[in-house]
């Protein structure tokens, strides 16, 4: 379904370049429209796009910056009107660097986490899945970021999710093991490996 948006995004003419991640130079380039930053406060407002990515807010918040921000600016001897303005200027890059992104005329390169977050953000793509589709099978259930658990959890079919919690690797992407299988109407366990 992703790659059919992409495919969709494509044909509508819209150029979608994608990158690992947005880099500190793209940052300091949209940043000049804000009164600028410096090269660290830049590195602070990519981390800041990364963890908005992967969580199921629909716009940059203080959380988001407050997670990374902290330990940049409590290195500063900064007053708390001078640590909330910085906070500030950096909730408001980051979010310029998303709009920017998610624009047709933007020239920020997508990140794998951001195409995935634009197609959740979209939901008359998002419902699509429900009239596409007769079932939704997750395979590696464990390490789903909120932002596909979101999609998921909107859809009006059944779902069947496979994973096991002891396999839960993809935490630094977001990936929750939110009690997906505790949820489940019905647990099966596989109590024989076939390796």
């Amino acid at each position: 379904m992703l790659w059919s948006w992409l495919s969709t995004a494509r044909q509508s003419g819209e150029i979608i370049t994608i990158s690992n991640n947005v880099s500190p130079k793209v940052v300091l380039e949209i940043a000049k429209s804000h009164g600028g930053l410096t090269y660290e406060e830049a590195g602070v407002v990519c981390k800041v796009v990364d963890e908005y990515m992967i969580s199921p807010e629909q716009f940059v918040t203080a959380e988001h910056v407050a997670k990374h921000a902290a330990k940049l600016f409590s290195r500063r001897a900064a007053t708390g009107a001078q640590s909330r303005d910085q906070d500030s200027r950096v909730r408001e890059v980051a979010q310029a660097v998303i709009d920017n992104m998610f624009s047709r005329e933007g020239t920020t390169p997508y990140t794998h986490n951001g195409y995935l977050k634009r197609f959740s953000l979209d939901p008359a793509i998002r419902k699509k899945l429900s009239t596409d589709y007769d079932l939704i099978l997750i395979d590696e259930a464990q390490d789903l970021n909120p932002v596909t658990i979101g999609v998921i959890a909107d859809q009006n079919i059944p779902a069947i999710f496979v994973g096991d919690r002891h396999q839960h690797i993809y935490e630094f992407n977001g990936a929750k093991d939110d009690g997906l299988c505790s949820a489940a109407d019905v647990e099966l366990r596989l109590t024989r490996s076939f390796r």
